[in-house]
């Protein structure tokens, strides 16, 4: 029997396109990824087109924060926290500025 596989989430601003460095790249590792050993999940703060128009080869959460400062963020990354908890996420990868806050 195989080890179950690592989950590891990917916590980022938005995700507007593949073009743009950060967003590629992540892609480009995501897709890489051996399955078999690492489980991705990408939560992103906000809503994008990109996101909505085209899957990612993981799952995808969207918090729906607008603001970094509000009781509404305060209880989603609560919340957040809960959920990192509840599915064993080994690694949670922090991207962009408002996530590194």
């Amino acid at each position: 029997m195989s080890p179950r596989p690592i989950t590891v989430m990917y916590l980022m601003d938005s995700f507007f396109s593949p073009r743009g460095g950060t967003e590629g790249q992540l892609l480009q590792l995501i897709r890489a990824l051996d399955r078999r050993r690492i489980d991705p999940r990408l939560v992103v703060f906000r809503p994008t087109t990109y996101l909505q128009q085209h899957p990612l080869p993981c799952p995808i959460q969207v918090l729906g924060i607008s603001r970094r400062v509000s009781l509404h963020t305060l209880l989603t990354m609560l919340k957040l926290r809960r959920t990192i908890r509840r599915s064993r996420v080994a690694l949670v990868h922090i991207l962009l500025n408002d996530t590194s806050l």
